[in-house]
């Protein structure tokens, strides 16, 4: 449920940044039952979201409902997620399945990744992997990220498809290229480690740090390491704190932990800091940190 939920608010903020205006919930309802589509979704996505409105999902799929019979491919995909979570009553993984179909055929590339998962999940009808795969390809081709990196895990993971490390990041590289920033670790990693031919560290940088940006942390913890170790770059301790502290204060475990053993190295050495890190860290649930915190409070 988690991942749909995700979708829907993918979907959600494609419906609110398509359809931004300054219409009120009124202008909007009377546009509606003048037969304007738009209107109808962008006040259900209000509904959902109870922005602008109250929250309430059982209007916000009759709104959905109303796009969809008007031709909005995109209600239909939005109404789909409310039948498959329940939200509006019980949960309805057939009616879903056949939204989604019907949101992919009208060139929807949101309905094509649900109706995928539907498949890859087996949420409403059988476990079909290829049909996962061939529905992820169809909305990667339409430009939607999400699904560009499903088609690269399919390829990975040999998931309904012959297994290519070639093509798994082909298409991890057209997800970072479209703002999947998990594509960008993909791709990052392969060249640090030089898997698919020669190492190239600029290019890992380069990756990683998009990654970064895009909050994907496990690429600012690269980044760190890179400057920790001179890995392509000028050895830069405090550059290297900055990412590891762009990562800790984001709940990623090991950033706090690095930083901790940063502040435990002899040049660097800052016990209080250093405990305060493998505090964090070791509430994070890293148990190397939590070690390492026991051992500073036992010199103590």
């Amino acid at each position: 449920m988690i991942r749909f939920l995700f979708l829907g608010a993918l979907v959600l903020s494609f419906s609110l940044n398509a359809f931004a205006s300054e219409d009120s919930a009124d202008s909007l309802s009377f546009k509606c039952e003048k037969g304007q589509s738009f209107a109808c979704l962008k006040l259900g996505s209000m509904y959902y979201s109870g922005k602008g409105t109250e929250l309430n999902y059982s209007k916000s799929a009759e709104l959905y409902d109303k796009a969809c019979k008007e031709g909005d491919m995109t209600g239909c995909a939005l109404l789909g997620l409310i039948h498959h979570d329940g939200l509006s009553g019980k949960i309805d993984l057939k009616s879903s399945l056949n939204l989604y179909k019907k949101s992919c055929e009208g060139g929807t590339a949101f309905g094509c990744h649900s109706l995928a998962k539907s498949y890859l999940e087996g949420d409403g009808t059988k476990k079909d992997l290829k049909l996962a795969h061939k529905y992820f390809n169809k909305a990667c081709s339409s430009g939607l990220a999400l699904s560009c990196l499903e088609v690269g895990a399919n390829y990975e993971k040999e998931r309904g498809v012959k297994k290519s490390k070639k093509e798994a990041l082909r298409f991890y590289d057209k997800a970072c290229s479209l703002g999947e920033v998990k594509g960008c670790i993909k791709v990052g990693v392969d060249f640090m480690q030089g898997d698919s031919g020669k190492q190239d560290l600029i290019k890992a940088y380069d990756y990683f740090e998009k990654a970064c940006n895009g909050n994907a942390y496990d690429g600012c913890l690269f980044l760190g390491a890179f400057y920790q170790y001179g890995m392509g770059v000028k050895p830069d301790t405090l550059k290297a704190i900055d990412y590891y502290l762009k990562a800790c204060s984001n709940d990623e475990s090991l950033g706090c932990q690095f930083l901790g053993d940063i502040y435990m190295q002899p040049k660097n050495l800052d016990k209080n800091k250093a405990k305060k890190f493998y505090k964090r860290a070791c509430k994070l649930s890293d148990p190397i940190s939590c070690e390492h915190l026991g051992k500073i409070n036992k010199e103590k």
